[in-house]
């Protein structure tokens, strides 16, 4: 009975010292932000978790990278928060102005989003600033798709309009 005893203060002493060396691994922005990484790219991703340490990354240095941004923008877009992954990506947008892919993340928001023009725009934009020409194919192909839609969904409204008078 005493070993027993003694084993299990052992086990719960050891536990309670592991304790802070876990929460010590996440100190810096840095290293949440690495962990948010690591749990986004995984096979399969844990987003609430990835979240909460963009925000603790973020919280902790608001200008650490507009790829943080850009990654929780991710997140929360596929957590159905399209509304602050677009301030995200925006924010990411706003840090560095000149990175096409930060558009066209934001433009297949806006679509998500069903505002088709913003999206157009923002397409465009990518095109603009695309630095490679795989870039600027991937680019073209999203940005004609997109119009293809605003143009088919321009004639659907006359169409209507013509059918109801």
């Amino acid at each position: 009975m005493t070993t027993a005893i003694l084993v299990f203060v052992c086990l719960i002493s050891s536990i309670c010292i592991a304790q802070p060396v876990q929460t010590e691994q996440f100190r810096s922005a840095d290293d949440w932000y690495s962990e948010a990484l690591r749990l986004s790219r995984s096979v399969s991703p844990n987003l609430e978790k990835a979240l909460h340490a963009y925000n603790q990354a973020l919280l902790m240095n608001p200008a650490l990278s507009s790829n943080a941004y850009k990654w929780r923008s991710w997140a929360k877009q596929r957590l159905g928060d399209y509304t602050g992954a677009l301030k995200d990506i925006n924010t990411a947008i706003s840090m560095q102005p000149t990175e096409a892919k930060y558009f066209a993340v934001k433009a297949d928001l806006r679509k998500k989003m069903n505002d088709t023009r913003g999206a157009l725009e923002d397409y465009s934009l990518a095109l603009q600033l695309a630095k490679t020409q795989t870039d600027s194919l991937v680019f073209q192909e999203l940005h004609d798709s997109c119009l293809i839609q605003e143009t088919t969904k321009g004639k659907d409204s006359l169409v209507k309009s013509k059918t109801n008078k």
